[in-house]
């Protein structure tokens, strides 16, 4: 646990600079850091004092973890790869990165160019690596940071990648001070035949409540 704490050290000295606009390989997630655009989530956190670790009820846990579950991310600051381990730690399942062909520029201006360049042209990136067997999982819990407003768009690359129907989709992601609203709204019309519940948003001004707002969050929700 010390050793999971330790990631959340960092507080993002510029994680709200994509706010409106003004992350990695594939497969079982190994922590590395690397989060940009409304913002890019940058290179995370600066220790201020270790989290108060906090958990989900017994009763709650114990019907997270009876389903299938797939805890999927994409971050290029590790704002968001931070806000999936805790995620996974409390609900279990599988875990999977994604990741674009072309990684994402690490200098902030260049990588807000892209991102607002896809948005714009209804991008899709391509993705370097998949899912071996969507089919077997009930849950997808899929995290990301918001850019320019809306979720990256490798995120519509990987949910347009895999059939969705009947499964339940829980968004969750980190933000300079936008909500979730759109991406999940995009979610929703890219899986139409799947449940897509409202997601938890964490914004920079929260970020050292990180860990407790992800064990909140997933103690409120029902079974998948």
């Amino acid at each position: 646990m010390k050793k999971q704490l330790a990631a959340f050290l960092i507080i993002p000295l510029v994680f709200a600079l994509f706010a409106g606009c003004n992350g990695a390989s594939g497969g079982t997630v190994t922590p590395s850091p690397t989060e940009m655009p409304s913002a890019v989530e940058m290179p995370s956190f600066t220790e201020t004092s270790s989290p108060t670790e906090t958990s989900v009820s017994s009763e709650s846990e114990a019907v997270l973890q009876s389903a299938d579950i797939l805890v999927v991310f994409f971050s290029h600051s590790g704002n968001t790869r931070t806000l999936a381990q805790y995620v996974h730690d409390i609900v279990g399942g599988d875990m999977f990165e994604i990741v674009a062909v072309e990684p994402y520029p690490e200098n902030m201006n260049e990588c807000v160019a892209r991102a607002t360049a896809e948005l714009a042209d209804n991008a899709r990136p391509s993705l370097a690596s998949s899912v071996e067997d969507m089919g077997k999982y009930a849950a997808v819990y899929i995290g990301y940071p918001i850019w320019c407003g809306n979720e990256p768009m490798v995120i519509r690359s990987f949910l347009e990648a895999y059939d969705f129907t009947g499964k339940t989709i829980y968004p969750f992601c980190t933000s300079g001070s936008s909500t979730n609203d759109l991406a999940v709204k995009s979610i929703r019309s890219i899986c139409p035949a799947a449940n897509v519940a409202d997601g938890l948003t964490v914004t920079r001004t929260q970020l050292p409540k990180t860990q407790e707002m992800a064990a909140a969050w997933l103690d409120g929700l029902k079974s998948p």
